[in-house]
């Protein structure tokens, strides 16, 4: 979709801010400071505000309706893949409020008795404004395209009108054809068109422009900016959390490989995002546009989540060690079809117990061990020991392990996988989680090639090789995902230290655990590396180069107190042992 005139100042203004935050992402020879990151997130909001009052001008005048363009239905996708199906978007409506006000910016809000819905994802829903809607349907997909920059680093909107966006930018859900429920679909060639049962419902269908893939683009930096700076404990860094959470659940939901246990973290994780957000609200730290926002991607994600939930609630709690165990040796049939060269004696090791499991089953039925009776769940298990026994078998009779068309894409995520995992083994000193930006846009590219769930080439045609690139996309989302939740809330500034001081409490506990000292001596350079460390304190405050106080100071100051504590109870304990000795010894000479 073409910009607007309207919004190519706001357009040129984001591209520069992006660049902005690329810029500073990329520059080693300093920390990222959080005055840099709040500043120019200020600027992002002013621009949110502005965008709102150009699409929505109502809420300037204060009227109680809202265009339909601005806004979004209960059953809106958080991300629109192309190969996922459309849902119907009922429209909203609700009474704007004055927006709130932050230094320097501010983000449009409604009414809170307009959300009074008795869906909490609708009353969430209702209230996004145009801007932030955009974000929540638009899918993640930042512009590879390079862009020319003028002489002061600005890019000039004569650039944006002539650089239109590319195919990423401009998915398919940009036409102007109105969005339909669909009841059934059949098996078709998407090019040649679907063959649909529409519902009676039609709205038309939210396009996006370049305005709105730029904002996302720069939402998703400035959420990566706010881990980096050691404010992972505020809303802001959730938004690309929530993206990493909602591409992981939706390709657990494709493949129906999980479990129970699985989902625990994500259940967990989901509870702690809820209550970010709400003492968020309740201090008002960030503008109320942005809150709804959030709540409505996580509300999106934990539905989702119950969904998964509820699909595992029909399976018998006899059948569910079985579950387990089809579950892991799927697992393991994916991990090696990912391997260059699988040995046989893995598949066959994997076909014979899945012939025991087999075997297990009466008519065709899972039994009851306890009784003749037939538990709940049947199909689930059938179908995970069906497509094993097929995946065993596609494994043994491949000549390569993707056809030559999707060699490029298997190239590409293997490596991916490779930096991801050795992040993981590193983070803790190598990693600026700025840096899994550019993962994501990779990521998020290579899944948009899929159509109907499945990578196809030029021809339309789906090659051989399938389970091999959804194993390594699907295992590149849960690394950056481990990635991105295992962030501390400690500022990059601080971060060296907090190793220090880590490493430090390891060793500590290490030589607690294996009985102590055996003379002072051998605590001297602990002391040393604590006292070090406590001299950089000014004032009980660990200071970054420019005089700031950087985040993470309670941690480091309890990680610290830890150390100290450590070193006394081992000093107390080598003192007990001597005198204890002492006492030995005196006895002794009075025996004597």
């Amino acid at each position: 979709m073409p910009v607007p005139p309207s919004e190519l100042p706001i357009l040129e203004a984001l591209v520069n801010l992006r660049n902005r935050l690329t810029a500073l992402k990329k520059d080693r020879t300093e920390y990222i400071r959080a005055h840099d990151v709040m500043a120019i997130y200020g600027q992002v909001i002013e621009q949110v505000d502005k965008l709102n009052a150009v699409r929505n001008p109502e809420e300037g005048e204060n009227k109680p309706e809202v265009s339909p363009s601005s806004t979004i239905g209960v059953e809106g996708e958080d991300d629109v893949t192309p190969h996922s199906t459309p849902k119907t978007h009922t429209a909203q409506t609700s009474a704007p409020l004055p927006p709130l006000s932050l230094p320097g910016a501010a983000l449009s809000a409604v009414d809170p008795s307009s959300s009074s819905s008795s869906s909490p994802l609708a009353s969430s829903s209702k209230s996004l404004s145009p801007a932030m809607e955009s974000l929540v349907i638009s899918p993640h997909s930042p512009s590879s395209q390079p862009h020319n920059l003028a002489p002061n680093g600005s890019v000039s909107i004569a650039e944006s009108k002539s650089h239109p966006a590319s195919p990423l930018l401009q998915p398919k859900a940009e036409t102007e054809e109105p969005i339909v429920k669909y009841t059934s679909v059949k098996e078709k060639d998407a090019l040649d068109g679907q063959e649909v049962e529409e519902s009676k419902d039609k709205k038309p269908k939210k396009t996006l422009n370049r305005v709105d893939t730029t904002l996302n683009d720069v939402f998703q930096l400035l959420s990566l900016f706010f881990l980096t700076i050691g404010k992972s404990r505020e809303s802001p860094a959730i938004y690309c959390q929530l993206m990493t959470m909602k591409r992981l659940l939706d390709h657990l939901n494709e493949s129906g490989i999980y479990t129970s246990s699985d989902l625990q973290p994500f259940v967990a994780r989901v509870k702690e995002f809820k209550e970010m957000i709400r003492r968020d609200r309740r201090d008002k730290l960030h503008p109320e546009g942005l809150i709804r926002l959030l709540t409505h991607k996580l509300d999106i994600c934990d539905e989702e989540l119950k969904s998964l939930l509820d699909s595992l609630s029909v399976l018998d709690v006899e059948l569910v060690p079985l579950h387990q165990r089809l579950i892991q040796i799927r697992r393991k049939l994916a991990a090696i079809a990912a391997k260059l060269r699988p040995a046989k004696s893995e598949i066959e090791g994997l076909w014979a117990e899945l012939k025991e499991i087999d075997s297990q089953r009466i008519d065709g039925k899972f039994m009851n061990p306890d009784s003749s009776t037939i538990p709940d769940g049947q199909a689930i298990l059938a179908g995970l020991l069906e497509e094993n026994f097929e995946i065993c078998q596609d494994i043994s009779a491949r000549q390569e392990d993707v056809a030559p068309p999707l060699q490029p894409i298997y190239d590409r995520l293997q490596d991916l996988r490779a930096q991801l995992e050795r992040l993981v083994l590193t983070h803790r000193w190598t990693l600026r989680e700025t840096d899994l930006f550019n993962f994501q846009v990779s990521l998020s590219e290579i899944d948009g090639m899929r159509v109907d769930g499945k990578f196809v080439d030029s021809e339309g045609n789906k090659p051989e090789g399938q389970l091999v690139l959804l194993y390594l996309l699907r295992r590149c989302y849960g690394l950056c995902y481990r990635l991105v939740s295992s962030s501390e809330p400690v500022s990059e500034e601080l971060m060296p230290i907090n190793n220090k001081l880590s490493t430090v409490k390891r060793c500590l506990i290490e030589v607690a655990k294996y009985g102590g000292v055996s003379s002072l001596r051998e605590l001297y350079p602990y002391q040393m590396a604590l006292s070090q460390i406590d001299d950089l304190r000014v004032d009980g405050k660990f200071l970054g180069r420019d005089g700031s106080v950087p985040e993470g100071q309670a941690i480091l100051t309890a990680e610290l107190g830890e150390c100290y504590e450590i070193i006394s109870m081992l000093r107390e304990e080598l003192e007990a042992e001597e005198r204890k000795e002492e006492m030995e010894s005196k006895e002794e000479e009075n025996e004597e």
